[in-house]
C-alpha cells in the first residue's frame, strides 16, 4: 500500500512549477504578512485598479493629493528594491 505525505510538494518546488507552467503571467505575493499569495498579473491589475478608484475622492484637489501619495510609494518601493553596492561610499562634507 502506497503511503501519501500530507504535504506533497514543497512551497519552493510547487513556485517552482508553477513559474515554469505560467511564466510571467503569475505573481507570488505577500499580503498582510501572509507569505504564499498567488494569482495572475491580469487579475492582480484588476483589484489593484478597482480598489483606486473605489478610493478615489471626487474633489480634484483630495484626489491630486492620493495620486501624489501613491507616486511616492511606488518610488520608495522601486527603491528599496534596488541592488546597491553598499561596499564603498562616497563621503562629503
Amino acid at each position: 500500500m502506497l503511503t501519501v505525505s500530507a504535504e506533497a510538494y514543497s512551497a519552493k518546488h510547487l513556485k517552482h512549477k508553477l513559474l515554469h507552467r505560467y511564466g510571467r503571467q503569475i505573481l507570488f505575493a505577500e499580503v498582510n504578512g501572509h507569505p504564499g499569495v498567488v494569482c495572475f498579473k491580469g487579475t492582480c491589475s484588476y483589484f489593484i485598479s478597482n480598489k483606486w478608484y473605489a478610493e478615489r475622492k471626487t474633489n480634484n484637489q483630495e484626489e491630486s493629493e492620493q495620486i501624489v501619495c501613491t507616486a511616492g510609494k511606488l518610488i520608495a518601493s522601486a527603491i528599496c528594491d534596488l541592488n546597491l553596492d553598499t561596499d564603498h561610499f562616497l563621503m562629503t562634507d
